[in-house]
């Protein structure tokens, strides 16, 4: 078990989380059973990984029981997450949060949330509301607090309605903000215009005098609070019939996510009398987001919306401009209070930090701050019989927008677009700061159901990996993923021979760039044209390699060094960090070498040569300078944050493979920044056909065996059938829990 001990002046004197030190027994014995909030008894069956399935016989009760399971697996994170999405970081970090505060206040996540809770309908309420008693209960009655309480300074705080979505609004963040936190800050630069062109595709160009946001400071810090509870990305296909070895249709999906831990994602299912499904859950949101139910199966990827516009509203009147003030609990220092600007067009964003030293005022117009009601839309999606049903539900999502996958027990298979977009034209603007009156877009919303969608097309799969949309009326987004995700799924899913799950557990686990081999195809004979054996050797050795970014193998390793060093030779350090802005950065990079003449690119080749040969001689393998370490958030404490490290592995996969381990153009040694966090798929020829594989584990308690356990099998690509069928359920898994009246 983690212990804690404490000084007397209240300083934290050890602080050792000990692995496997709580046995399953004794976490499942620590759940209140009686005196819950329950009209019936409810049995939660749970396997060796403490994966539940809840058994009630009203939808009242099994609401209830999914809130006690969320606390009791992760309230530690449900209180981080609460607190991030309100700006409360200061109240557990002290001044050190206190700037994230202000930057997340000033974005104000919350802001459509009174409106949302007056607005739910009476059945998203009661059951949302059923949750809650679920979660307080648990909350008043689990008998010991979690180890990072105490640390943080945390007590058993209630959850109410606008907590639960306010922390659906975290999740929601556009991540188009992640590109326009690095922008805005050189909105003053004369090539801002050309660079926002070029990484919307119409020109491949770097910031010509520009320099990004440093690595760390307020707006690093708010950016990585933001990814760790976001879906920036995912993979997401289904087959039809007749391209699966079941001659039935199948789900996969994978989500692209911070490595922390514990995951974002729970496993979890249940079955009451409207209700029988199972999947990845979100603790604090009381619906399935990925999964299945007995009918039809869903995925999706974040679909990069277009959900915000930035405003140039330097010219507005005094009077256009309002003020709202806010006070910050900071721990160890009082309460601070600060000042936020608000326009029609919304926050003055520009008067954050170092945003403010570039001149004018931005604001910032986005669709979270408008109430939607995503969550009616959640459980429309768990309960969904059909397309019809899947589809009708989805108009109810606004933000994040998804392109959302699906896959049916008769065979029928679809994707289409859940989101809610102003009515701009469907061709972006030249510049990412708007004049006021391009705001006139935003007085009509256009849903996702007038959207291009697709069911049951000829090729047999729909496939989505953060690409590019079809064409719409409107604007659809501004960034996207590269198409080298997609083209690689497109290639697997089309092939001639029928799919099962050995096929779709291996394409998740795929680590090939077929994109890599023209760049290295130009790459091998220019090198081969320059004297120095280390040129030859490097050549020979790329010749060889087939585009698998494995950890073991020296080739990939050889390419992204020499990626980076061309990269710096061409444009420098200052302007290379203006490729941290977008999701495109080796494409770009790619067509530029791709461009180049080739005495132009040997000369280049010629300078990085002995930088190259340092790092191919440091490293020996991708995986030795590429690694994956899986941490907890409280590792970003000073001194004592390394005990919250739960590993450090070589990584396999790069930025665009299909198992994505996204790292920087770099020559050192780096950990991925996104991993694929979450595996799912769904044989939709069997109710009990779903498979599941979590980076870390179901608990969310240092110390217990189910926090790291599932990591072995992650790694290995070994998957835990999870199934629908109470009989199937009661007959794998061992451990039963009644919760009473």
């Amino acid at each position: 078990m983690t212990r804690i001990g404490w000084s007397a002046s209240g300083a934290v004197a050890i602080l050792t989380p000990r692995r496997d030190s709580i046995g399953l027994t004794t976490r499942l014995a620590a759940l209140p059973h009686a005196g819950l909030p329950l009209q019936r008894p409810v049995q939660i069956h749970w396997d060796a990984h403490q994966i539940p399935f809840a058994v009630a016989q009203s939808d009242h009760d099994l609401a209830v029981a999914f809130g006690v399971i969320h606390v009791h697996l992760r309230w530690t994170q449900m209180e981080l997450m609460r607190h991030v999405a309100q700006g409360r970081v200061s109240e557990l970090a002290g001044p050190f949060g206190l700037e994230t505060d202000r930057i997340l206040r000033t974005l104000d996540l919350g802001k459509a949330v009174p409106a949302m809770v007056a607005a739910l309908p009476a059945a998203t309420r009661h059951w949302t509301e059923a949750y809650l008693a679920g979660v307080n209960h648990a909350i008043r009655r689990l008998p010991h607090l979690p180890p990072e309480f105490r640390l943080l300074g945390l007590r058993r705080t209630p959850w109410t309605l606008h907590d639960v979505l306010s922390v659906g609004r975290l999740a929601a963040f556009d991540v188009t903000w992640l590109v326009w936190l690095a922008l805005l800050a050189e909105r003053e630069d004369p090539g801002i215009d050309a660079f926002w062109r070029g990484l919307l595709g119409s020109d491949a160009v770097l910031l010509p005098n520009g320099e990004a946001p440093p690595p760390d400071g307020p707006l690093a810090r708010a950016r990585s609070a933001l990814l760790r509870f976001a879906r920036t990305g995912s993979n997401a296909w289904a087959i039809a019939p007749a391209r699966s070895e079941t001659g039935q249709a199948w789900l996969a999906g994978d989500t692209h996510l911070s490595a922390l831990l514990p995951n974002l994602w729970l496993i979890a299912g249940g079955q009451a009398p409207t209700y029988h499904g199972t999947g990845l859950m979100v603790p604090g949101i009381p619906a399935v987001m990925v999964g299945r139910n007995r009918q039809i199966a869903w995925g999706g990827t974040n679909l990069h919306a277009a959900s915000s516009d930035l405003f140039d509203v330097s010219g507005l009147p005094p009077d256009a401009i309002a003020t709202r003030e806010e006070e910050i609990r900071v721990r160890f220092a009082g309460r601070r209070k600060l000042s936020v600007r608000e326009t029609e067009f919304g926050p003055v964003i520009s008067d954050l930090g170092r945003l403010k030293k570039a001149g004018g005022q931005v604001a910032l117009r986005w669709m979270g701050h408008r109430p939607t009601d995503e969550l009616t839309a959640l459980l429309g999606i768990n309960r969904a019989p059909g397309w019809e049903a899947f589809r009708t539900a989805l108009d109810g999502i606004g933000v994040p927008g998804q392109n959302m996958v699906y896959a049916d027990a008769s065979g029928h298979i679809g994707k289409a677009m859940a989101v809610h977009l102003p009515r701009r034209p469907a061709r972006p603007a030249p510049t990412p700061l708007l004049p006021p009156n391009a705001g006139q877009a935003w007085r009509s919303v256009v849903r996702g159901g007038v959207l291009p969608a697709v069911f049951d097309p000829p090729e047999g799969f729909v496939a989505s990996a953060n690409d590019r949309p079809p064409p719409a009326e409107v604007l659809v987004g501004y960034f996207f993923s590269s198409a080298q995700r997609i083209d690689r799924l497109r290639a697997a899913l089309g092939c001639g021979r029928p799919l099962g799950f050995r096929d779709i557990a291996a394409l998740q686990q795929d680590v090939m760039l077929p994109a890599a081999a023209p760049v290295r195809d130009r790459l091998v004979p220019a090198l081969r044209s320059l004297p120095q054996p280390t040129a030859r050797r490097l050549a020979d050795l790329l010749a060889e390699w087939d585009g698998a970014y494995a950890a073991t193998s020296a080739a990939p390793l050889a390419f992204e060094l020499l990626l980076y060093h061309l990269a710096v030779a061409l444009y420098g350090h200052r302007r290379l960090r203006a490729y941290a802005a977008s999701w495109s950065a080796r494409t770009l990079l790619f067509r530029a070498l791709q461009e180049l003449p080739r005495p132009r690119l040997a000369a280049l080749l010629r300078t990085t040569l002995p930088a190259v040969r340092r790092g191919v001689r440091r490293f020996g393998t991708w995986g030795a300078m590429h690694r994956l370490e899986p941490r907890h958030p409280l590792a970003a404490l000073p001194a004592i944050g390394r005990m919250f490290r739960f590993g450090d592995w070589p990584a396999a996969g790069g930025s665009d493979t299909l198992m994505k381990t996204a790292g920087p153009l770099t020559d050192r040694r780096h950990d991925a920044a996104l991993a694929s966090t979450a595996r799912f798929i769904a044989d939709l020829s069997d109710p009990d056909g779903a498979w599941f594989a979590l980076l870390g584990g179901q608990d969310g308690w240092i110390g217990s065996t189910t926090f790291l356990d599932q990591v072995p099998l992650w790694r290995r690509g070994v998957y835990i059938q999870v199934p629908l069928r109470p009989e199937t359920v009661r007959d794998t898994y061992p451990h039963v829990t009644e919760l009473r009246p």
